[in-house]
């Protein structure tokens, strides 16, 4: 997965960051919106450890394994309770 990004770019957490600022702004606008509560959900490939790494950490250390519906392909379904 690394060789699809340039070396500046790899293992910066910049995923993280990503993800967690989107999380973040989600749950701002949906608390100005008076919504006290959503879920996230991620479906991660089993070959894809930078993602199953970035879901563990911010989602769920718990998951499904599943056959992804898109792709056909084996996967992990991650899911999160955000709520305040």
């Amino acid at each position: 997965m690394d060789m699809l990004y340039p070396p500046e770019y790899r293992r910066q957490n910049l995923a993280t960051e990503i993800v967690q600022k989107s999380i973040d702004e989600v749950k701002a606008e949906f608390q100005r919106k008076g919504i006290s509560s959503f879920y996230v959900e991620a479906v991660v490939g089993i070959d894809n450890l930078a993602s199953q790494k970035l879901a563990n950490k911010l989602l769920s250390d718990k998951f499904e394994e599943i056959t992804d519906d898109v792709s056909g392909e084996n996967a992990y379904h991650y899911f999160c309770l955000v709520q305040w």
